[in-house]
């Protein structure tokens, strides 16, 4: 892209880059590498933060399936006592 028109941001330097989600012409100074790919300083930050929430929600959902998982082996633990005490107690 270098040599196709200037920085939208700093128009008396020439365009080194283009942004990977608005397209828009950056010089070295505005531009961001997030994830292999390059940004405006604009959407590096809007990208981080929809990276930054979807981590976070990611993170609850995990900590509701642990719940569950914790859970769900106390209900495996008890029926598994329950049976052998039964057994233990018919003489088996």
């Amino acid at each position: 892209m270098a040599g196709k028109g200037s920085c939208y941001v700093h128009p008396d330097r020439e365009a080194t880059k283009g942004c990977w989600r608005c397209q828009q012409l950056i010089c070295d100074e505005c531009s961001t590498v997030l994830f292999g790919e390059t940004y405006c300083k604009q959407c590096a930050l809007e990208v981080s933060k929809i990276t930054t929430n979807q981590a976070g929600s990611n993170v609850f959902n995990r900590q509701i399936n642990s719940r569950w998982l914790i859970i769900s082996i106390i209900i495996i633990t008890i029926i598994i006592t329950a049976v052998e005490i039964f057994i233990m107690t018919r003489g088996g």
